[in-house]
């Protein structure tokens, strides 16, 4: 992500990652209350979901029947989650 201009209300610090699709977005949680989609070659913030808690670690990707899907952790403690959202 060297050289991309990132939102600046995006994210909180920690050591929470991204994720990259083959289409050129670029989901991530940040650690703040809001999942992203950016656009891979621009930075820009296209879509963003509010998760009214924090968001956690590493967002995942898979596919069911050629369909994809990006999961989040969002919570903290014993009251953590995992939130789906499909493309």
């Amino acid at each position: 992500m060297k050289g991309l201009k990132l939102p600046a209300q995006f994210g909180a610090v920690g050591t929470n990652g991204t994720i990259v699709t083959r289409g050129g977005l670029v989901f991530a949680g940040g650690g703040d209350t809001a999942f992203h989609a950016l656009d891979e070659l621009t930075g820009k913030d296209l879509w963003r979901f509010d998760t009214v808690v924090r968001t956690g670690g590493t967002p995942m990707s898979y596919m069911i029947n050629g369909k994809q899907y990006i999961v989040i952790a969002v919570g903290v403690g014993d009251q953590c989650s995992l939130m789906a959202f499909s493309l």
